[in-house]
């Protein structure tokens, strides 16, 4: 049998616990060694960065859809102000004026009803809060609500307004609390 040759290394330091003068397949496995844990500790890295990247994604995720349904509510907000037969009707809710109750005018005052329908169905969607939809729109829905005159010309009952009436119904029941 032929003697295995040693191999010196004049790069390599002296540790102590490794030589410096190993035979071919010690060297060989030596450096499959390093290389295992180079490349664990690169996977390493990796996979935090993978999972830390995903986690930020998730956040922003999170964030655009907050903001996207805080735009919603403002424009929804918006559009109760410029629409003109909406501003119409929350003028003369402000004054309880005379005029709510005439014929003619129902339209405008069903249009009003059927924007706060949208937003019940908003809320039961979970597009938009409760406490925002409230905040936002609770004022001129309860105008309406107590309003005898808004009501004269329109039938204020489940059948017809069944959305409207959940939507002052859960601002009154939060108005207790």
């Amino acid at each position: 049998m032929s003697k295995d040759s040693i191999f010196c290394s004049k790069f390599m330091p002296s540790w102590g616990w490794v030589d410096d003068c190993l035979t071919m397949a010690e060297w060989s496995a030596s450096w499959q060694i390093i290389g295992i844990v180079v490349s664990v500790f690169v996977a390493g890295i990796t996979a935090y960065k993978i999972v830390r990247d995903v986690r930020q994604i998730r956040e922003s995720r999170v964030n655009e859809e907050i903001l996207n349904k805080s735009k919603y509510l403002l424009d929804l907000n918006r559009r109760i102000y410029d629409d003109k037969d909406l501003a119409c009707v929350i003028e003369k809710l402000d004054h309880d004026d005379e005029i709510l109750g005439n014929y003619e005018f129902s339209d405008k005052s069903r249009k009003l009803l059927a924007f706060f329908e949208e937003i019940q169905y908003l809320i039961d969607e979970n597009l938009i809060k409760e406490k925002s939809a409230h905040h936002f729109f609770g004022y001129y829905a309860k105008k309406c609500y107590d309003s005898e005159i808004f009501w004269k010309c329109i039938e204020k009952d489940h059948d017809n307004w069944g959305l409207y009436l959940k939507f002052v119904e859960s601002m009154k029941k939060a108005d207790k609390k």
